[in-house]
């Protein structure tokens, strides 16, 4: 499969989650509250944190390698899809016996709450079954079959959505902390049916064999490393996110509750529409890897130019209106759908850097793909020592406005810094002038956007569903009308939904 049809095949199925995501994040945020998604997402990053220490970077690791190497010999990539298995299952419980036995040394700096520590309890048992469930999927995808992991994981989202919903709405009439249940038991449930829808696609024909060239160990290891290292940074930074912004919202004049309740408006409403269009953007990351690993493995630079390109501009195309229809329609959004309004004015600080943050996960696909992940790791390790520094700076003195400041500044440093580093990467880039005229596209349904909110009052449902169709219909025609879109990526688009 091309890499559009994999991208679009996975978006699809990603749209679908995010939609059924968003039902379940509008119905468990009504149901916990913003004190109580404010627990939750302190608890999860540290969990994050557990469970990308225990996958190693592995799953992605074996996609890049079968890539390169599995579809010469097919016995191989099972073998490695057997031996990631058994290794990830057995790693992960050492690495959360080690995390218990140190646990009664950290356990009130990293939960300043009970409530928080009892959600992060019920999660813990979900580790294992993700660390096997994600080789599985890397397998699949590393063989190009997109459509299998992207129906586990169809199937995965509903069987979480349910099993939380019907577990929180139980447990809520009891008491907060129990209601937390909800959400983590949902996790450990979701992945363990989208485990065994994987298992069920599996080649029988052939089985294992403990036969696995060294080289192809070496290999995985190699990549997973660096890849282990980048997204540890990141979780641990993430977890520093939940753990500092609370104190530093509590500096600010506000009690812990009310620190923890604002936090739940900023990582539970605006950042979750933030990171809307990370549907494509992510999958297109996932998706680019084995595309750019193959071109590379070629040593075809010309061909990496021209799919990194292809995949900047899908990114934008993703993203842009999305960012006009936040920036335009914040408040009304998070009131219609959270029942948050004043969550609005930090979606909007938010949303100005949303095209950056968009733009670096697809460079962070690219970097992976060209087996340069260390790349990442050091740019993320850059721009976040500004945002900690910022956030520590702001938040005291302006509140929960400075600690946005500081994530728009984070997204933006990323952006720069990851672009500069491909560029010295692969010498010079290839980029035409339909990336502006995607641009103008944006800034044209902006502007229309604008015109109509201030006709139709957006703060009436029926208006703002009109609106969001508006922008969104304004900024497609645009697009064709200056050109944005080639008459061969039409095509190939036409010949895609045709099959």
């Amino acid at each position: 499969m091309s890499l559009l049809y994999g991208t679009l095949l996975m978006s699809f199925v990603s749209f679908l989650n995010r939609i059924l995501g968003f039902v379940y994040q509008v119905l468990i945020v009504r149901l916990l509250g913003a004190e109580g998604i404010g627990y939750y997402n302190m608890a999860y990053p540290v969990f994050v944190f557990l469970l990308v220490l225990s996958t190693l970077g592995i799953p992605l690791a074996l996609s890049q390698t079968i890539a390169q190497e599995g579809f010469k010999n097919r016995t191989h990539s099972k073998n490695l899809l057997f031996f990631s298995i058994i290794f990830l299952l057995l790693f992960s419980l050492t690495v959360l016996g080690l995390f218990f036995s140190l646990l009664p040394l950290i356990r009130h700096l990293l939960f300043p709450s009970e409530y928080s520590f009892y959600a992060f309890l019920w999660l813990i048992p979900s580790i294992p079954v993700i660390a096997v469930s994600s080789a599985l999927r890397g397998y699949f995808i590393g063989l190009l079959r997109w459509n299998i992991p992207a129906l586990a994981q169809n199937i995965e989202q509903i069987v979480r959505i349910l099993v939380s919903l019907s577990l929180t709405s139980a447990f809520i009439n009891i008491s907060l902390k129990d209601a937390l249940r909800g959400p983590s038991l949902g996790v450990l449930a979701g992945e363990a049916v989208g485990f065994l829808v994987g298992v069920a696609f599996l080649d029988k024909k052939s089985w294992f064999s403990p036969k696995i060239p060294l080289n192809y160990l070496r290999k995985i290891f190699s990549l997973a490393i660096p890849v282990t290292l980048t997204r540890v940074m990141a979780t641990l930074l993430s977890a520093l996110d939940a753990l500092l912004i609370p104190k530093a919202l509590v500096l600010s004049g506000l009690s812990f509750r009310e620190a923890t309740a604002t936090y739940g408006l900023f990582s539970g409403v605006a950042m979750t529409l933030l990171l809307t269009p990370a549907v494509i953007t992510n999958t297109l990351s996932t998706t680019l890897v084995p595309g750019i690993a193959e071109a590379f493995g070629q040593e075809n630079f010309s061909l990496i130019r021209s799919r990194s390109f292809y995949a900047f501009k899908l990114s934008l195309i993703a993203g842009l209106p999305v960012t006009a229809i936040l920036l335009l329609y914040a408040a009304p959004l998070t009131a219609l759908l959270f029942k948050y309004p004043e969550a609005g004015e930090l979606l909007v600080i938010l949303a100005v850097s949303g095209p950056f943050l968009y733009w670096y996960q697809t460079v962070t696909g690219i970097f992976q793909g060209l087996s340069k992940p260390q790349t990442p790791f050091y740019i993320l390790l850059g721009a976040s020592g500004v945002k900690i520094l910022s956030l520590l700076l702001l938040t005291p003195k302006i509140g929960i406005t400075g600690t946005c400041l500081s994530f728009a500044l984070y997204h933006f440093l990323l952006f720069i810094l990851s672009l500069f580093a491909l560029k010295l990467k692969l010498r010079t880039l290839t980029y035409d002038q339909t990336l502006l005229k995607v641009v103008f596209a944006f800034l044209g349904s902006l502007g229309l956007g604008y015109g109509f909110s201030k006709i139709f009052n957006p703060a009436i449902p029926f208006n703002l569903v009109l609106g969001i169709l508006f922008v969104g219909i304004s900024y497609l025609l645009l697009l064709l009308i200056m050109g944005g879109i080639t008459s061969y990526e039409l095509n190939r688009l036409y010949r895609l939904f045709k099959r």
